[in-house]
């Protein structure tokens, strides 16, 4: 299952996810250590004549994406997207003791807390104020906004807090700090069976499929980039909320990264982790807008999360397709999971090779579900050090412990597809829009990116990218078992289009 997160503002969020170089390393090659390069992903790089595709090479290259990812031109070091600012920490002070003087104050004077205040602005922040605290107690607010305040009602801050607390607050009232996020990050997984033939193929005397699964599952991961590029990457422009409704605006394109990675984190005694092919993209929350202006992308992020199942169906639907066209293999359902399996890689051989599975079910509590496993994940996690010689040795010695010949495995699974009765676009509208099991059987109504994601889930051959997708969603929803509704709320999102089935 794939997985969305934001960066958030700290810089050192953009480091952790590039690899390490010196200080002043500048056109100095970037030692990857047998791994695959970065890559630069997305037709926004044209902007400053970079090839979407392109290798990351050098420390230059990597400065110069520390750079957008900051709201930065590569070239210029220029601003292009000013980062969202806040007071800074330190020049705050906690609201519960002014919040109780000025009850104390209205008590005293007979009146309402409202109406200690005259001008507007004093009564909206004592509202926002209140509200903080309610949901928070330890809710704080900068001190200027506090001394605004207290002046209304005649009241001076020395007479709430301590002297040392408003030395502090007041040696840094003009201190900003960023609070906007520098991008997003996600992460897309393909099933247990794919990452083991690209494994076990690299223990074969020829590695060709390792070499062909490799391929196809970078050109799956651009296919993926693409539609987060055509469903997530645009602009707003105007104010959006309070009645209004911001515009959407068209961008020249996507300014990311994207990393391959081999492995899962290596569990305790293991010399290296489990087969584990996964895609990492790097966004950077900005894009230029057909206008000319430089913005923020997929409203805050709100599109990201609403595609991120489908952008992660869409993904392993690539995978099925392209190793499907390249090296013949079938598929079937999985026997724990709701992922395509290849045929030939059986669930004994899935389970051999899943320690850091085991690991994870072996912390996690019954019956829990996704997210829960993910925080074990994360907080069970060695430090994976990338080493190919010793992953394929670690490899080989578990594969030799447990009777497994790859050169067999890899020979069963090669050639295996048989052309028969494939996906067609009926096929995948009975399956849709099937009253008992289907997307819609239990729901009151799904939304467009809902189906997308159903369907690319359900294509056992998967598809070539995004197009192929939404020509094949576009057909079934022109079907007379399926009710267009009404839009209500933010039309201005990607597929937000609502659909219902027909129910006489």
């Amino acid at each position: 299952m794939g997985w969305a997160g934001k960066l958030g503002p700290d810089a050192q969020s953009v480091n952790q996810r590039l690899p390490l170089t010196p200080r002043g390393s500048g056109a100095a090659s970037i030692d990857y250590r047998g791994q695959r390069p970065l890559e630069h992903v997305g037709a926004g790089w044209a902007e400053f004549g970079i090839a979407s595709g392109a290798p990351l090479i050098s420390g230059l290259d990597l400065e110069r994406v520390r750079a957008v990812m900051a709201g930065r031109s590569p070239l210029s070091g220029a601003v292009l997207v000013m980062p969202k600012q806040a007071a800074d920490p330190r020049s705050t002070l906690a609201a519960g003791p002014l919040l109780e003087v000025l009850a104390e104050v209205a008590e005293g004077r007979g009146t309402h807390l409202y109406e200690l205040f005259e001008d507007t602005w004093s009564r909206r922040r004592h509202e926002r104020l209140v509200g903080g605290f309610s949901r928070d107690g330890s809710h704080r607010a900068p001190i200027t906004d506090l001394e605004r305040l207290v002046r209304e009602v005649g009241l001076c801050l020395d007479d709430v807090y301590d002297e040392s607390e408003l030395a502090i607050a007041r040696a840094h009232e003009r201190c900003r700090v960023r609070v906007g996020n520098r991008g997003y990050v996600l992460d897309l997984t393909s099933p247990k069976s794919v990452s083991l033939l690209y494994a076990l193929g690299l223990l074969c005397e020829s590695p060709h499929v390792a070499r062909a699964v490799e391929e196809e599952f970078l050109a799956a991961g651009r296919a993926a980039a693409e539609a987060m590029q055509s469903w997530c990457v645009y602009g707003l422009a105007g104010h959006h909320g309070a009645g209004r409704c911001a515009t959407r605006v068209s961008t020249s394109g996507m300014l990311a990264t994207m990393a391959l990675y081999r492995t899962a984190h290596p569990v305790p005694g293991a010399t290296a982790g489990d087969p584990h092919l996964r895609i990492h993209l790097m966004v950077a929350n900005m894009a230029r807008c057909a206008d000319g202006k430089w913005r923020t992308v997929a409203a805050g992020g709100k599109d990201i999360y609403n595609h991120v199942t489908a952008l992660s169906e869409l993904f392993k639907a690539c995978v099925r397709s392209r190793l499907t066209a390249r090296l013949g293999v079938a598929w079937e359902p999985g026997l724990h999971t709701p992922d395509w399996e290849i045929v030939g890689v059986g669930q004994q051989v899935r389970d051999i090779f899943s320690q850091r599975s085991r690991q994870i079910a072996a912390v996690a509590p019954r019956g829990a579900g996704v997210r829960e496993r993910t925080r074990i994940g994360y907080s069970t996690a060695r430090p994976a050090l990338p080493n190919p010689f010793r992953e394929g040795h670690a490899w080989a010695q578990l594969a030799t412990h447990h009777g497994i010949d790859p050169e067999a495995v890899v020979a069963s699974v090669v050639g295996r597809h048989s052309e028969g009765d494939g996906d067609t676009p009926a096929r995948l509208a009975d399956q849709l829009w099937d009253p008992r099991r289907g997307p819609v059987a239990d729901r009151a109504h799904v939304t467009r990116a809902q189906v997308l994601t159903s369907a690319a889930a359900l294509l056992r051959e998967g598809v070539r990218g995004r197009k192929e997708l939404e020509c094949l969603v576009g057909a079934a929803l022109d079907d007379d078992r399926i009710v267009k509704l009404p839009a209500v709320g933010a039309a201005h999102l990607s597929n937000s289009g609502r659909f219902a089935l027909h129910r006489p």
